[in-house]
């Protein structure tokens, strides 16, 4: 077993601080050279009307060098981000448009079946594609920190007896119809590949949920997003869908939860309301702060 997720979470924690490492090193010498010098040097020639048009300028730059440093660099990052994805999703059919801030999201219909792909910070990639079936499957590499909380939460997987299936664990609602799926070569050598090691922090796992197949790729690296891999993906789950279709039904049906189906085609109709309950935060503290101390000036006003 792996501890990708470990990994993944410590080189995350690394890259935050080498970040605001850099961050530091950057502002606080351009803070000392457009704030605290033109400061000290208008307050010794408080007098000297120039030293307070140097001052005035040097904020200008310097919030003007913050502030439209960081939207360059954000822009930048967006927008190249949105051609590469672009250049992956597009030409399969798919249209794309703004996911969050920084994400993008890809909706459409290929071979007769509808997709939909976000990819949002993490980096994570949601891939679904539409099924008729109405049951629950999920697969994913080993990984220790995996294993112990499906154990905390009293899931263990089932027992394949497959060599080739060692590195996965699976947990099915209907056992005897995932064991007739994973029995089908062909099926398996397409989900051996959706889930194949793709790095040293990157995590696959392939979900059928009530009415969708879903790919998750879990700290990717996103120049791997390309168009052939996105073909290959879309032509496995597919592979995987038609199969598993064929399959006599699942025992137990399974319904799509209303969430889960708002999760897969709708995404935007939360964006709305996660951000007025952010503002409506934002304002309550505030107020929180601005009251006591508006109250404590008319108190002590008398």
């Amino acid at each position: 077993m792996t501890n990708k997720l470990l990994k993944a979470w410590g080189a995350g924690f690394a890259r935050n601080i080498l970040l605001q490492i850099l961050i530091i090193a950057i502002v606080l010498p351009l803070g000392c050279l457009c704030v605290l010098l033109p400061t000290s040097l208008a307050i010794s020639n408080s007098s000297d009307n120039s030293s307070i048009i140097l001052l005035a300028i040097s904020l200008t730059l310097f919030i003007t060098l913050i502030f439209g440093g960081t939207f360059s660099i954000a822009a930048w990052m967006v927008l190249s981000r949105k051609r590469q994805l672009d250049d992956a999703f597009t030409p399969l059919g798919l249209t794309g448009s703004l996911y969050l801030l920084n994400g993008r999201q890809y909706h459409g219909t290929v071979a007769g079946r509808r997709v939909d792909v976000y990819f949002y910070r993490g980096p994570m990639l949601d891939l679904y594609l539409s099924t008729p079936l109405k049951t629950r499957l999920s697969i994913g590499q080993k990984d220790s920190v995996g294993q112990a909380v499906a154990g905390l939460i009293n899931r263990q997987p089932v027992n394949l007896n497959d060599p080739e299936l060692s590195r996965l664990n699976v947990f099915p609602s209907d056992e005897t119809w995932t064991r007739a799926l994973l029995a089908d070569p062909v099926a398996k050598g397409a989900l051996l590949r959706l889930t194949s090691d793709e790095g040293p922090y990157e995590l696959r796992q392939v979900h059928l949920q009530p009415e969708a197949f879903l790919l998750k790729l879990y700290h990717t690296d996103q120049k791997r997003i390309t168009l052939e891999n996105a073909r290959q993906w879309l032509s496995d789950l597919t592979t995987l869908a038609r199969i598993a279709e064929s399959l006599p039904a699942p025992e137990k049906i399974i319904e799509a939860s209303p969430l889960e189906k708002s999760t897969r085609v709708d995404r935007n109709k939360f964006i709305l309301p996660i951000f007025g309950i952010t503002c409506g935060i934002v304002a309550v503290l505030s107020l929180c702060a601005i009251i006591p101390a508006i109250a404590l000036a008319l108190i002590e006003g008398r």
